[in-house]
């Protein structure tokens, strides 16, 4: 019965979209992208780096590695604390504390105090907090894990080294190259963003693993614009490949995350999230611009980038295992019976109690 009522007050969740949903959607997607410029400045400036101190590929890319190994450590922890605290606090904590960088932190100063006035959501009061050893007993948080290590490797090694590949060998200028590679991933990514969830969406309505499946779509269909890219003629015929690429690997962003919700109960969610971006930016973006820049320092930056096409194409067969352990299982395995057992009981009394004192009003 729990289960039943459960899934009638989630669809009234998803039908209505209020004001306060909106602006807490605004206030998250305008920290991610401050968060993700903060994080990839550096990579414009990387050719200017290695000829200002004489640095090989590898010595270079190990910069990237250090500070994203900092970032990875910070993950799990983190999100493992937003689900037994609070989540508006840890949010606005981080973002604060991260824009102590100096003119680019100025916006996130700002945003880490209007995340401080997001909605409280309780934190949970019983002592059953869903475990690592628990979401390593789902087989489709497992594979969905092993596809992320070799999709998120593809794209940290793309955003590392496009700067220098294409100052290198498409005779970009570094205000060219940050102006030209920038406007192309802000216009691709932000389309693809847009059509990998409005797709998800769409196909998670027909079938429970419709979802994930525009993921590895998406990463096949990147692969070969990404590679024409890279043997293109010039600046011109760079560009719309590129973009192109871009467009595509970036239809993974929405349908992963909701992947991970789909199959996480609301109290395990943070803690899924931390122990997803610990895992690929431990073992798969703090490698990525070493070992491109290891292969490129014994060839060069062309032969180096196959490595992350090969590794995108990975990533999409490792993802149809999630599917397949979805279609096998379903969203909700039984390693995580009790808690979505748990969570249905305990989210329908604070929806009847909310909607009696809303028909009280």
């Amino acid at each position: 019965m729990c289960d039943a009522n459960h899934d009638e007050f989630a669809l009234m969740k998803r039908a209505d979209l209020s004001q306060t949903r909106r602006r807490v959607l605004m206030i998250l997607m305008l920290v991610n992208f401050v968060n993700y410029v903060d994080r990839q400045i550096i990579f414009s400036l990387f050719p200017a780096i290695r000829r200002e101190f004489g640095l090989t590929f590898a010595q270079l890319g190990s910069l990237a590695t250090v500070f994203t190994v900092v970032l990875s450590l910070a993950s799990f922890p983190l999100g493992v604390l937003a689900d037994r605290i609070s989540r508006r606090a840890v949010i606005s904590a981080g973002v604060l504390f991260w824009s102590g960088f100096f003119i680019i932190g100025v916006p996130g100063v700002i945003l880490g105090l209007c995340a401080l006035r997001l909605p409280r959501v309780p934190s949970d009061p019983s002592d059953e907090h869903v475990t690592i050893r628990e979401l390593l007993r789902v087989p489709a948080f497992v594979a969905l894990l092993l596809s992320g290590w070799f999709c998120s490797f593809a794209g940290y090694a793309y955003v590392a080294w496009g700067p220098a590949f294409v100052q290198g060998y498409r005779g970009f200028s570094a205000r060219e190259a940050g102006l030209a590679l920038g406007s192309t991933l802000v216009v691709g990514g932000t389309c693809g963003i847009a059509a990998g969830a409005y797709l998800s969406d769409l196909l998670a309505k027909i079938r429970a693993w419709g979802r994930p499946i525009i993921i590895p779509i998406g990463f096949v269909l990147g692969a070969p614009a990404i590679y024409l890219a890279l043997h293109s003629a010039g600046k011109v015929q760079f560009l719309p490949y590129f973009g192109l690429g871009a467009f595509f690997l970036s239809w993974y962003h929405g349908p992963l995350t909701a992947t991970i919700h789909d199959l996480v109960p609301p109290h395990g969610r943070a803690t899924a999230m931390g122990l997803y971006y610990l895992f690929v930016n431990l073992f798969a973006m703090a490698l990525a611009p070493l070992i491109v820049g290891w292969i490129a320092d014994r060839s060069n930056l062309i032969t180096a980038f196959n490595v992350p096409i090969a590794s995108q194409l990975l990533g999409a067969a490792f993802f149809v295992l999630v599917i397949q352990s979805i279609r096998r299982n379903g969203l909700h395995h039984p390693a995580l019976a009790r808690h979505w057992h748990e969570e249905s009981c305990r989210v329908w009394p604070q929806a009847m109690t909310a909607g009696v004192e809303t028909s009280n009003v």
